[in-house]
C-alpha cells in the first residue's frame, strides 16, 4: 500500500510538473537494448540484463 501511495505521488508530480518529460516529451519511451533488437518486445530479462543482474551477466 505504501509503494503505490509514493509511485502515485510521483506520477502526479511528473504529470503536474510543465518541464517533465511527461509534459515534455508525452510519447517518449524507453530505447533499452533487447534480446532480439526490436523494441516492441522488451521483456522482464531485458531489464535485468541492462541492469547487470541477470543470470547470465552474474556467472550463473
Amino acid at each position: 500500500m505504501g509503494a503505490r501511495i509514493v509511485a502515485e505521488v510521483f506520477i502526479g508530480l511528473l504529470q503536474l510538473d510543465p518541464d517533465s518529460y511527461l509534459s515534455v516529451q508525452p510519447n517518449w519511451v524507453p530505447t533499452l537494448p533487447t534480446h532480439d533488437g526490436t523494441p516492441a518486445s522488451f521483456r522482464m530479462i531485458d531489464f535485468l540484463t541492462f541492469a547487470g543482474v541477470d543470470p547470465t551477466s552474474r556467472g550463473q
